[in-house]
């Protein structure tokens, strides 16, 4: 038979040749599964070590995941462990020292912040005060202004507040001669913006209203440009304010001018030989 190519074994031997395959292959697979639940309870046991040395204890029961998953996770701890470094003994000591440091400079700061806001309230303060003392001063210099204005040119006279963004930037005169509708500085003449800036510059140098004018004041060649109207509008204001207390001292060239002073100075020359003389009004008029 074998020679022919007959096998010799029987149903009942191939029965059990195929049984015994089976039975090996069972036996395989339940190795294979014994030594995964080995393997299982080796990653348990570890788990466990690692939670109890974080002084943290679970039921094996609560334990969810895979050992790659638990490996992963202790993996991330141990790094974090890591990042805190070593264990500082004089930790308590440095937090009190930089605690008692920071105490100091929280009361610097507030006290700072005191003095800046005290600093405010007086700037403030010092401002209101400012504009207040501003606002007078240019009520009393705008009304002098309107007089001297009147005494000088026998017209009318204003000051104008420039503001830009409601600060004061500057002033504008507006000043209309007697007898002219203009109150442009540039449409009058070099004798009327003259006796302009005299007007202007008395009443900046005015006095409270209570108190009398200036003590003395120095003109050097003021009434060169004015011509005889206006060189009586200037002696008559000469005049005025001599009244009342004010000394000029005057250099000039013009005779009107000269006849209203009480004293006069002055130098000649006679063959190459400069001399100096004085004249009164009072010896003039007693001789």
């Amino acid at each position: 038979l074998a020679r022919w190519g007959v096998s010799e074994t029987s149903p009942l031997e191939a029965q059990l040749a195929g049984r015994g395959k089976d039975q090996a292959r069972v036996t395989a697979l339940l190795s294979t599964r014994r030594s995964e639940l080995e393997n299982l309870r080796i990653a348990l046991a570890r788990r466990e070590s690692s939670l109890l040395e974080f002084g943290e204890v679970l039921p094996v029961e609560e334990i969810e995941g895979t050992p790659r998953l638990w490996n992963a996770q202790l993996s991330e701890l141990q790094t974090q462990l890591l990042e805190l470094g070593a264990v500082n003994p004089l930790a308590p000591q440095q937090f009190a020292l930089e605690n008692a440091a920071f105490v100091v400079l929280h009361t610097e700061l507030e006290d700072a912040r005191l003095a800046d806001l005290e600093l405010r309230n007086a700037l403030s303060d010092l401002e209101r005060d400012l504009q207040s003392a501003l606002r007078q001063a240019f009520e009393r210099v705008s009304l002098e202004f309107a007089r001297y204005s009147h005494e000088l040119l026998g017209g009318s006279g204003e000051l104008q507040v420039l503001l830009d963004q409601g600060h004061l930037v500057g002033l504008a005169l507006n000043v209309q001669p007697a007898g002219k509708r203009t109150k442009a500085l540039n449409l009058l003449s070099t004798g009327e913006r003259t006796l302009v800036a005299l007007a202007f510059l008395f009443a900046l140098s005015s006095a409270p209203l209570e108190a009398e004018g200036l003590p003395i004041a120095v003109l050097d060649e003021v009434d060169a440009p004015l011509d005889e109207a206006n060189i009586r509008r200037f002696t008559h204001f000469l005049k005025l304010q001599a009244a009342k207390g004010t000394q000029f001292i005057l250099v000039t060239h013009q005779k009107a001018t000269m006849e209203v002073a009480d004293a006069l100075w002055g130098v000649t020359s006679r063959g190459g030989v400069s001399k100096v003389f004085s004249i009164r009004s009072s010896e003039v008029l007693g001789g």
